[in-house]
């Protein structure tokens, strides 16, 4: 959890690549981006599931276990680091549990982007591509 109090993933890569990196994820994650805002580090996007080129062609699952709705995905740096904190429709942060439910598919997206080297595993979970560091949950 970061200092906020609210949960969000954490990549090791700094705001400028995860940006871009992310703004090419969405769509194979089954988010259609709506509009964004670099300066705001803000995507607004509606998440469909539907599975994006790539996925569907690695038979990758896309369904992220949320609800079919709007989004905002919003981006912050941290330094060399950058969080990645969404918000559904109503402007509510998302669970820990929801939050534990995406990760392995940002961190897998974030891994094939070329955004990061490796995919840590949550303690306690089990992810069939997970590797040791690159994307966290905080």
């Amino acid at each position: 959890m970061g200092d906020s109090g609210v949960w969000h993933l954490v990549t090791d890569a700094p705001f400028e690549d995860t940006w871009l990196r992310t703004g090419y994820i969405l769509p194979e994650l089954g988010f259609t981006i709506e509009d964004s805002l670099q300066v705001l580090g803000t995507y607004y996007t509606k998440y469909t599931g539907q599975r994006g080129f790539w996925s569907s062609l690695l038979n990758k699952e896309t369904a992220l276990g949320i609800i079919i709705q709007d989004y905002e995905i919003i981006l912050g740096d941290l330094q060399g680091r950058t969080s990645i904190t969404l918000l559904d429709e109503k402007g509510r942060h998302l669970s820990k549990r929801e939050v534990e439910m995406i990760y392995p598919y940002f961190a897998e997206a974030f891994v094939r982007s070329g955004a990061v080297d490796y995919v840590p595993q949550v303690p306690g979970k089990e992810y069939e591509h997970a590797r040791p560091a690159g994307v966290i949950i905080e």
